[in-house]
């Protein structure tokens, strides 16, 4: 049970909801993962989410991109979802075996990649795909571009629905709250390697200015 305290027509108003544990189902999408060469020497891969399936996507993507010597991942819109999925994904990336967000060990697959790899972050990145970003920047096998992430790795999440319809996705706790190396796993957004905020210019020219920022650390 929850007290909120709202103005409604200008009046003070104290509603008393009552949550129950739900699932909401959601559409299938056409895909979560996209990929491109940027260049002759540069891959592109846009991970959109970390559900079932995008293991699979993601391993498409890279066998097309596994040539080329500079990778770039993009997370920037990824919310999250199965954390074993994003360790799925920063198997394929690191350099050697890791200590990840959780504190357990990983291993390179077979299959991974060798090249540099470069993340794009935002405010979206959330979830599990903070909790791979988290391995992916202690692990040093990787630079990180753009700006802070929501700093919410999940903790245990619950959907809450309250008597008036309304949802709330809440972390009830991790069982340990830091990173190998200290960082808080809730609270606290993961700051890039190289802060690039998004120019509103640009933007409405549509062009991507974190994209442009990582692909000229390539060719420097």
């Amino acid at each position: 049970m929850k007290r909120l305290d709202v103005i409604r027509q200008g009046k003070p108003l104290t509603l008393t909801i009552h949550l129950q544990s739900q699932y909401i189902p959601t559409k299938n999408k056409e895909q979560d993962v996209t990929w491109r060469k940027l260049s002759s020497q540069i891959g592109y891969i846009d991970v959109r989410s970390m559900v079932e399936g995008v293991d699979k996507q993601f391993s498409e993507a890279l066998k097309s991109l596994n040539n080329l010597p500079y990778l770039i991942v993009d997370i920037r819109e990824n919310t999250g979802g199965d954390s074993s999925v994003g360790d799925f994904i920063a198997q394929h990336l690191i350099k050697g075996e890791r200590t990840i967000w959780n504190g357990t060990k990983l291993s390179p697959s077979a299959d991974a990649y060798k090249g540099k790899v470069i993340v794009l972050e935002g405010p979206v990145t959330a979830s599990a795909a903070e909790s791979f970003l988290i391995t992916m920047k202690e692990s040093g096998d990787a630079i990180v571009v753009g700006t802070p992430s929501a700093g919410d790795t999940g903790g245990n999440p619950r959907l809450f629905k309250t008597t008036y319809g309304m949802y709330y996705w809440i972390p009830i706790g991790h069982l340990f709250k830091y990173s190998p190396k200290g960082f808080p796993l809730e609270g606290k957004g993961i700051k890039p390697h190289y802060l690039v905020p998004m120019k509103v210019n640009d933007f409405l020219l549509g062009k991507d200015t974190q994209l442009s920022y990582a692909e000229e650390l390539i060719r420097k």
